[in-house]
């Protein structure tokens, strides 16, 4: 999934939430070796980078939340979610804490829905207060 961006989209097509699974973008040496000098210049203005493109997959996205390590093909990460521990009512561990839907609920409402009493309980809030915000701008939360 290297150097792309799935948006996850939701109820009537609402962006909810953007899951970034990005490489680390690989730049060529210059042919020019005057070319990696530093500018003349402190006023030069490097050129502005374009965004990611962004595309929705209602499928994907689900599959994403519900358990991104294996639909990107990724090992889940050693331990707990670094978060985990600012919650003491859900006693899951490992790989559990790394899975969206156990933090922010199977319905999106994190402690306001299903997720808000029970086993699962963490107290984090839900990705519904996202919906209808700029893709690009829930990009730079992630």
């Amino acid at each position: 999934m290297n150097g792309r961006i799935a948006l996850l989209v939701g109820l009537s097509g609402v962006a909810l939430v953007l899951f970034a699974a990005c490489g680390q973008a690989v730049t060529p040496p210059p042919a020019d070796p005057a070319a990696t000098e530093a500018p003349a210049e402190a006023t030069d203005i490097p050129p502005t980078a374009m965004p990611p493109m962004l595309e929705g997959d209602v499928a994907r996205g689900g599959r994403l939340y519900d358990e991104w390590t294996v639909e990107l093909g990724v090992d889940v990460p050693e331990g707990d979610h670094p978060l985990w521990a600012t919650q003491t009512t859900n006693t899951r561990t490992g790989g559990d804490t790394w899975r969206c839907k156990e933090c922010h609920g199977w319905d999106y409402k994190g402690v306001d829905g299903a997720y808000g009493s029970g086993s699962h309980k963490t107290g984090f809030v839900g990705v519904m207060n996202m919906a209808g915000k700029d893709p690009y701008e829930i990009l730079q939360v992630l």
